[in-house]
């Protein structure tokens, strides 16, 4: 192999490995560019989903709000009737016993649950 021959094959290699180095150059754009949409569309999904959740949030606290009495309506009833110890009520769709202090008075608001799934009733007898 002569010295011109020698020279020829460095010079194909050497174009041999800039066009690799190109296409490597090439891939790894293409993949920082499909990593930033990728990353875009993470930041929207999570912003998409903190939307849905504040928005499920509101629900849920609207749900709450309509599925009780009004409070202030509560306190009415008890100040009318000179601050009675207990207050039974149904259905609300939320069963629970609330504690109220008036007036240094403790007094409860028994509601009893709805009927469309087990139904719930109160048995009083001697003051218990």
């Amino acid at each position: 192999m002569t010295s011109q021959d020698t020279k020829i094959s460095l010079i194909k290699e050497l174009d041999e490995l800039e066009r690799s180095l190109l296409e490597l150059v090439r891939s790894y754009n293409s993949l920082k560019e499909e990593n930033e949409l990728l990353k875009q569309r993470q930041e929207n999904l999570v912003a998409e989903k903190a939307g849905l959740i504040q928005k499920n949030n509101t629900a849920i606290s609207k749900v709450e709000s309509i599925m009780d009495v009004n409070e202030n309506s509560v306190k009415k009833l008890f100040t009318e009737y000179n601050y009675p110890s207990i207050m039974i009520h149904g259905h609300t769709h939320r069963p629970k016993v609330h504690h109220y202090k008036f007036n240094g008075i403790n007094s409860k608001r028994w509601v009893l649950s709805d009927w469309y799934d087990s139904g719930s009733f109160l048995s009083w007898k001697n003051g218990k």
